[in-house]
Formats: C-alpha cells, structure tokens, sequence
C-alpha cells in the first residue's frame, strides 16, 4: 500500500507566521510615509493613508497565502515498492532503492525536525522537513533501503521512536 506524504501543520504555521510578518512590515510602514506625507500633503495623511495601507496589508497578506498553498501543493513523497517518488512542483521522480548508499544525521541543520541526509546516485538528498509524517517517511526509506545502504542503528531507532511524533 502506498501512503502519500504531503505539507502539513507546520508549514502552515509557518505560513500563517509570514502572513503576520508582512502585514506588520506594511504597517511600519503606514507610520514612515505617514511622517513623510504629514508635511506635503495634510489632507492626505489621516483616514485615506490608513485606508491604502490597510487595503495594501489585506493585498500583501492574501498574495502570501496564495503562493505558500501553491507551494505547499506541490511536494509530494511517495514509498513504492520501485522506490521512492517525489514530486517537487512540476519535477517528478523516483529513487530507486538500489541506488541509495548511505544516510546520516545533518546536525547543523537548524530548521530541520529529522534532517536527514539521504545519498543518492553519489549525490546528497533530503527529505522536505515540513512533511506530515516525515519520521515515519525517514523510518519506511531506512527500512527499505537496509539492504543496499550504510546507516548508523541509532538514527534508525531514533526514526522509530519519534515516528508519530513529527
């Protein structure tokens, strides 16, 4: 049975956090052209100013709404028993289990959960840390690519233990 992976909780958190940030950023600056317009145009500065910048924030908050939901739409992880397929917007693929060789732990990785790096085809690959599910995805890869790859037994169990978890 396959079982798709997709964007979840956290980057919606994330993506609700953006939103605040930049209707904040207009805000500031509502109170900067506020200061530099009080001066030329008096008659401008009150109501019609707090209207455009309050139409302006309303525009900028709906705009990063809409590209982080296209965003989010298009990643995708998929365990098959061919491999494992990804989608990254309009780049489709799989990896073969064969052709992975090894995983470690990228502790440096600030914004990861679980960042694990994954070698695949010679070349380093990880997993979008914003997946729901993503210990379980990381738990299911270990399993499926035991055979074929180099990976330290803890970083296996810790994906067991926080599967459920992130």
């Amino acid at each position: 049975m396959e079982k798709t992976y997709r964007i979840g909780v956290r980057f919606r958190k994330l993506k609700y956090f953006s939103v605040a940030i930049n209707c904040a950023i207009v805000f500031a600056f509502y109170f900067i052209y506020r200061y530099v317009f009080s001066g030329v145009f008096p008659g401008f500065v009150g109501a019609p100013l707090a209207l455009v910048f309050l139409l302006l924030g309303v525009l900028v908050g709906r705009v990063t709404l809409i590209y982080a939901d296209k965003y989010a739409s298009g990643i995708e992880y998929r365990v098959t028993e061919k491999g494992l397929y990804e989608r990254t917007g309009k780049r489709e693929q799989t990896y073969a289990w064969e052709e992975f060789t090894g995983a470690k732990l990228q502790e440096f990785q600030f914004r990861g959960v679980f960042p694990v790096e994954f070698q695949v085809r010679g070349k380093p690959m990880m997993l979008h840390q914003s997946v729901d599910g993503l210990c379980e995805l990381t738990a299911e890869v270990f399993k499926r690519i035991a055979p074929y790859a180099v990976i330290d037994p803890e970083l296996v169990e810790r994906a067991e233990q926080m599967r459920g978890v992130y």
